[in-house]
């Protein structure tokens, strides 16, 4: 995984190594193809730049009307989300497929790829959305960066089974945000080791 890196003038990249487009004269217009990206943009302070999102996004009742809806997220269409004629497109590394990305960057709309799979990544990824937001909430990235603390000298007292399906059982590695609340609380993740993801 390519993390978040500072570039020379500031310019950051995402998770694939692409340069993040910055803000220049004018706010960006987002489409999120994940519910979590645009909720986490939202939460940022970016919600006036949002336009378009997936089902089950959770929206202020003042911007309902005004963000398109664009289909569930595992079978999004490439036209609703041209058809928006966004600034940018934020993608998630695991959930989006590469193909729709394809598509989307052959009309030259710029995609910025993000990662949600660990707490490390979660916060890399939301220093990548407050350099897109036009006034971001820093306070709030600031309470993210903390929790990493607890990732660093963990007290793990207690042995801990992560099931997250039943039928089959799934459970999860050390390299999921999953485990990492498990050892900020104070836990072991018993499959940490495991080859599961």
């Amino acid at each position: 995984i390519l993390f978040l890196s500072v570039c020379q003038a500031n310019a950051i990249t995402d998770f694939r190594g692409s340069e993040v487009p910055s803000i220049n004269d004018h706010p960006l217009t987002v489409v999120a193809l994940m519910p979590s990206l645009a909720e986490s943009l939202i939460a940022l302070g970016g919600e006036s730049q949002l336009i378009g999102a997936p089902e089950y996004t959770r929206l202020s009742n003042e911007r309902k009307s005004k963000v398109k809806i664009i289909g569930p997220f595992n079978r999004l269409s490439a036209e609703s989300i041209i058809t928006l004629h966004p600034d940018l497109v934020l993608a998630n590394l695991d959930g989006n497929d590469k193909r729709l990305i394809e598509k989307i960057e052959n009309f030259k709309i710029p995609v910025v790829l993000l990662d949600t799979h660990s707490l490390i990544s979660i916060v890399r990824s939301h220093e990548i959305l407050s350099k897109i937001i036009s006034h971001p909430d820093l306070e709030k990235l600031k309470l993210l960066k903390a929790l990493l603390k607890g990732l660093e000298n963990p007290n793990q007292s207690k042995s801990v089974f992560i099931q997250v399906g039943w039928q089959p059982l799934v459970s999860v590695s050390k390299k999921t945000f999953v485990s990492d609340i498990v050892t900020i609380s104070g836990g072991r993740n018993v499959l940490a080791d495991s080859f599961i993801s």
